[in-house]
């Protein structure tokens, strides 16, 4: 499954737009929004593995953030005065 995004309209009228920010080959999961908003963390199984990505929310590449053997899962986020996705910690579990 894809991860989309929407709109959520307004009391004015506005309609509901809904868009899509991944469309590659593979599964994601899981999807967990940042506290700000700008971050969407992830679990993707593009190669036969569950990993853990993270990409901003307005769209563009997902950022590979585990190298487990062993499937693992966006989880949660904690904050640390985060400017990039380096400075985000995406709450991450492993599991068989």
């Amino acid at each position: 499954g894809d991860l989309w995004m929407t709109s959520l309209g307004s009391a004015a009228g506005e309609p509901i737009v809904a868009w899509r920010l991944t469309s590659g080959d593979g599964d994601e999961s899981r999807p967990q929004l940042s506290p700000d908003g700008r971050w969407i963390a992830f679990t993707g199984d593009y190669d036969g593995n569950a990993d853990v990505y993270v990409m901003p929310s307005d769209g563009g590449p997902p950022t590979r953030l585990t190298y487990h053997p062993v499937a693992d899962t966006a989880l949660a986020w904690s904050v640390i005065g985060a400017e990039s996705p380096g400075d985000v910690e995406a709450g991450i579990g492993a599991g068989g």
